[in-house]
């Protein structure tokens, strides 16, 4: 649901670039990135890796919902 607004705002900065969208695992969107096989993913995380450089792009509460 917050994705959509920063990827119009993006495109609408960057029209030149072509993106393309697909879901994963945080390692598994990881790898790729570090192959060079992509050029960046939205990943939960924090993520610590030397070779990553990383950019909050949103912060969220995460609430447990139950019967009383």
């Amino acid at each position: 649901m917050r994705l959509p607004p920063i990827l119009s705002a993006y495109a609408a900065t960057y029209p030149q670039v072509e993106l393309e969208v697909s879901t994963g695992t945080v390692a598994g969107l990881i790898q790729p990135v570090l192959a060079h096989e992509i050029e960046a993913a939205f990943v939960a995380g924090p993520v610590s890796h030397p070779e990553l450089v990383t950019t909050e792009m949103i912060e969220e509460e995460l609430m447990l919902v139950t019967a009383p």
